[in-house]
């Protein structure tokens, strides 16, 4: 039991957090962290569009 995920959101939150990033700066690791999670989530759920 719990919440069913909602891919959509956490998709839109790394992108934010993507360009918070480019803006200000980040640890170094931080960018391909993302850059992979995102790629696997994008992957795993295209846009229904």
């Amino acid at each position: 039991m719990g919440r069913t995920p909602r891919p959509e959101i956490v998709i839109a939150g790394l992108r934010r957090l993507q360009l918070a990033i480019e803006d200000r700066g980040g640890q170094r690791k931080s960018r391909p962290y993302i850059d992979t999670n995102l790629r696997r989530l994008v992957n795993a759920y295209p846009d229904p569009r």
